[in-house]
C-alpha cells in the first residue's frame, strides 16, 4: 500500500489490486450501495439535482468513485495550481497523487509492452461545467493519454444551457470521446461483474433487477418491492436522460455551426449571444471540432484500447504475472 501526498492510498502492484482490493488501485469506495441505504452511494443519487458522482477506471482497473463534496483541492496540472471541490477536481488531484506510484508506472510498462495506448474511462452523472471544463482539457493536454468520457446528463446550472451544452462540444473538440453512459446497459453499465470478473460499480443496484426486466413489462398482480418500484423510476431517468442528452447536443451543434446575428438580436440576448461567441472561438482556437463523428460510436471507438489484460506470462520487468 502506498500513500500519496494529499492522503489518498493506493496499491502497491496489480498483484496487490486483484488478490487484495477486488481490482481497484484506490482504497477508497467505488460501487453504488442499494437503493435502500440512501446516502451518496445510492444509486438514485444519480437523479440528484446537486449531486454529481464520477466513476473512473485506468486501463480498465478501476480508479475510483469521486463526488462533489468534501474540502476543497489543490492539485497541480504540469505546474500549474487549481482548486476546488467537484467531482472532477477530486479525481484530477487524485490522479496527481496516483502518477508518482510504482502501480501506474507498472500498468504504463505493460501497455507499452503491449504497444496499446494508455487510457482513462470517467463515467459521470452530469456534465462537467465550465470552469471544470477548461481544467479537463488542460489535463488532456498534459497527458500522453486518451480519455474516454460517459455521460449520464447535462449539467444544468450557471451560465446556461447553451454554454453547458457546448462545454461538452469543446471536451470532444480536444480529443475526449464523448457518449451517453447507459447505466442499465447488461453488458456495458449494469451488472454483477466486470469482464475481468471484479465487482461492478451497479453490482448492488443489480440486485433489485433480479425480478424487473427492462424489456418485460411488469406483472401488474404482483406488488412490487420498494427496492423493485424505486429502481423502475430510476430506469425510466436514466432512458429519458440519454435520449435528452443526444438530442441537446445536437442542439448545441446547430448552434455552433449557425451562430445568429449580432446585428438581429433584440437587445437584452446582445450580451448573452457576445459571450457565447467568444466560447466558441475558444472551441475553435486549437483544434476543428469533427462533426461526423460528435457523439458517435465511431468516435468512441477510435479512442478505445483494446481492453487491458494483467493475463501476460511475463511484464515489461521480467516478472512473471499469476
Amino acid at each position: 500500500m502506498e500513500k500519496g501526498k494529499y492522503g489518498t492510498y493506493f496499491v502497491s502492484s496489480l498483484d496487490e489490486a486483484v488478490k487484495n482490493n477486488k481490482g481497484a488501485l484506490v482504497y477508497a469506495n467505488f460501487t453504488f450501495d442499494p437503493i435502500t441505504k440512501g446516502g451518496t452511494s445510492n444509486p438514485n443519487t444519480l437523479q440528484s439535482e446537486y449531486s454529481v458522482l464520477a466513476l473512473v477506471k485506468f486501463c480498465g482497473f478501476i480508479f475510483g468513485g469521486f463526488i462533489n463534496a468534501g474540502p476543497e483541492k489543490i492539485y497541480k496540472i504540469n505546474s500549474e495550481s487549481h482548486n476546488g471541490d467537484h467531482a472532477e477536481d477530486n479525481f484530477m488531484a487524485a490522479w496527481e497523487e496516483f502518477v508518482s506510484t510504482s502501480v501506474y508506472k507498472e500498468i504504463l510498462d505493460l501497455q507499452n509492452y503491449k504497444k496499446e495506448a494508455a487510457y482513462i474511462t470517467i463515467k459521470i452523472s452530469k456534465s462537467p461545467c465550465v470552469a471544470c471544463t477548461s481544467k479537463l482539457i488542460k489535463f488532456i493536454k498534459s497527458h500522453s493519454i486518451n480519455i474516454r468520457m460517459k455521460i449520464l446528463q447535462l449539467y444544468g446550472g450557471q451560465p446556461g444551457a447553451l454554454t453547458n451544452r457546448l462545454s461538452v462540444l469543446a471536451l470532444i473538440s480536444h480529443g475526449f470521446a464523448i457518449k451517453s453512459w447507459d447505466v442499465l446497459n447488461p453488458n456495458k453499465g449494469h451488472r454483477s461483474h466486470t469482464k475481468r470478473g471484479y465487482p461492478h460499480e451497479m453490482f448492488f443496484a443489480s440486485l433489485h433487477l433480479q425480478n424487473v426486466s427492462l424489456d418485460d413489462e411488469v406483472d401488474e398482480a404482483r406488488v412490487l418491492s420498494n427496492e423493485e418500484q424505486a429502481f423502475i423510476e430510476f430506469r425510466s431517468y436514466v432512458v429519458d436522460s440519454n435520449i435528452k442528452l443526444e438530442q441537446q447536443i445536437e442542439e448545441a451543434l446547430t448552434y455552433f455551426k449557425n451562430p445568429p446575428a449580432i446585428e438581429t438580436l433584440i437587445s437584452s440576448k446582445v450580451q448573452t449571444a457576445k459571450k457565447l461567441l467568444e466560447f466558441m472561438e475558444a472551441i475553435r482556437k486549437d483544434t476543428k471540432l469533427s462533426e461526423r463523428l460528435l457523439m458517435s460510436e465511431e468516435l468512441y471507438g477510435m479512442l478505445k484500447s483494446i481492453s487491458f489484460s494483467e493475463n501476460l506470462k511475463e511484464n515489461a520487468f521480467g516478472k512473471t504475472m499469476a
